[in-house]
């Protein structure tokens, strides 16, 4: 019998271990469920969206004998929509959550500020002078994190990442926004059924999900409630139910 499986990518300075209470949830569904790494694909400098995609898909198509489900968290989002782009006949199904589609390509001064941005978070990460609970302070005091700080739901333990900090920096630089194609009208090309969430308290988001969901073939938008930009955390049972239920049906 080909079960349902779900993949899960986590956000930028998160961790495969954010996802624990959702695959528990999904595991008690009947799903399967595989949490990535993404620190784990990082091999050299410059570690590409294109060689993120092909290396997951490549495992995949290599192994696994079930239906293929995806979930990605900001970060992880963007990532997921190169993978579901890369080989989009092997997935089923795929959950977005706040992630962005990119920036215009004509916009370059907005690109090069991002990855400057990108560059000093990365340098702060690598920094041996800096303690990393106090980068971890200042990473999350950005406006678009700072409201949900104290109500997260099944947040892993972000000191763990000391021990993987360059991996962490990385990864900020590999995969900055600023280096990302504009993917949204790519998007036209997906037909398999996606799930776009964010938060109502995520406005920047709203209207990129908003956008994207109207160029997506087979789309439905979800906007969450008392929820920003760590939608699946700060409002943890809504979101694992509503994503069972895409699954599900």
């Amino acid at each position: 019998m080909i079960k349902e499986k779900i993949h899960m990518l986590h956000g930028a300075i998160g961790s495969h271990l954010d996802w624990t209470r959702a695959q528990e949830f999904f595991n008690k569904k009947g799903f399967l469920t595989e949490l990535h790494d993404l620190y784990s694909y990082i091999q050299k400098e410059n570690y590409s969206f294109n060689q993120f995609s092909n290396s997951l898909n490549h495992s995949l198509s290599e192994g696994e004998n079930n239906k293929q489900n995806l979930i990605g968290y900001s970060l992880g989002g963007r990532l997921a929509l190169h993978a579901l782009l890369d080989s989009p006949s092997l997935w089923n199904k795929a959950v977005i959550v706040s992630a962005h589609t990119g920036l215009a390509e004509k916009n370059s001064g907005e690109r090069e500020a991002r990855i400057a941005s990108d560059r000093m978070w990365a340098d702060l990460a690598y920094s041996k002078d800096l303690e990393w609970t106090d980068f971890l302070v200042k990473w999350n005091q950005q406006s678009v994190l700072k409201p949900s700080i104290n109500e997260l739901l099944g947040w892993s333990d972000r000191l763990s990442l000391e021990s993987v900090r360059e991996d962490v920096g990385t990864s900020l630089t590999s995969w900055s926004l600023g280096l990302q194609e504009d993917l949204l009208e790519r998007l036209s090309c997906l037909t398999m059924p996606i799930l776009w969430v964010v938060g109502e308290n995520d406005p920047k988001f709203v209207e990129i999900a908003k956008k994207a969901t109207d160029v997506l073939a087979n789309a439905k938008l979800q906007i969450i409630g008392n929820s920003g930009h760590r939608v699946p955390w700060e409002q943890s049972g809504e979101f694992h139910s509503l994503v069972s239920e895409w699954f599900t049906d």
